[in-house]
């Protein structure tokens, strides 16, 4: 595999992981040059390949930013699947985690998670449910690396819905469903800010069984589809 390659696909794993959410910029060619310890051009190469691929986007004398997260290559039931068991180890896990985040936590990190609530509340009221889907899942992902350990956030970074199948389940949510989830993730960052452990693990535990009943309906919808379709 050559270096560009080799590149592209580690930005794109980096992506997929959380590193850099939707719409937020990439470092500089030369900041990644660096990290890679590649050329510039071999990097704007790599930079380009994802750009064709709709999940970078440029904007000239600004930089290059995140368009879209990559889904990881699963379809059909094994993608549903897939959704189901990382919104299962989500519930089951992520409220702990959430609780032990007050030995983490600075006034900085706080911020910064606020900043990302934020994002998901412009996703919301523009209607974007792939923005919406996406910067939610930032939000966790970046709770996450507050926590500096790779072994644990490479652990938990799989419990975190991601990819279009993520998209898709919120997409056909209505906009009173949508806005309760979201009132849930305010209060989980709300419960943060005033160092109530229990109420954020009790509110994390709301938020990952919203979701999972909005998969449960998913799939009652598509079980009725394929019925529809066989009858017909």
């Amino acid at each position: 595999m050559d270096k560009q390659t080799t590149i592209e696909k580690l930005l794109e794993k980096y992506i997929q992981q959380g590193r850099w959410g939707i719409h937020e910029r990439l470092p500089s060619e030369r900041e990644l040059a660096e990290e890679f310890g590649a050329s510039r051009n071999t990097v704007r190469f790599a930079l380009r390949a994802l750009s064709g691929r709709k999940i970078l986007r440029s904007r000239r004398g600004s930089g290059t930013f995140v368009a879209m997260i990559p889904e990881k290559k699963v379809q059909g039931n094994a993608a549903m699947l897939l959704l189901e068991l990382r919104l299962e180890g989500f519930r089951i896990v992520m409220p702990q985690v959430i609780a032990s985040y007050m030995i983490w936590m600075t006034p900085t990190k706080i911020n910064e998670l606020e900043s990302l609530l934020s994002r998901v509340g412009m996703a919301l009221r523009s209607g974007d449910r792939n923005a919406f889907a996406q910067t939610q899942q930032h939000f966790f992902a970046q709770l996450i690396r507050h926590m500096d350990n790779s072994p644990l956030e490479t652990s938990l970074s799989h419990l975190l819905p991601d990819g279009k199948g993520f998209s898709r389940l919120l997409e056909q949510q209505g906009l009173t469903r949508c806005e309760v989830l979201f009132s849930l993730l305010a209060s989980i960052h709300n419960a943060l800010r005033h160092v109530e452990p229990a109420l954020a693990s009790q509110k994390t535990l709301e938020y990952a069984s919203m979701l999972g009943e909005f998969l449960a309906d998913a799939k009652q919808y598509d079980n009725w589809k394929r019925k529809e379709t066989c009858a017909s």
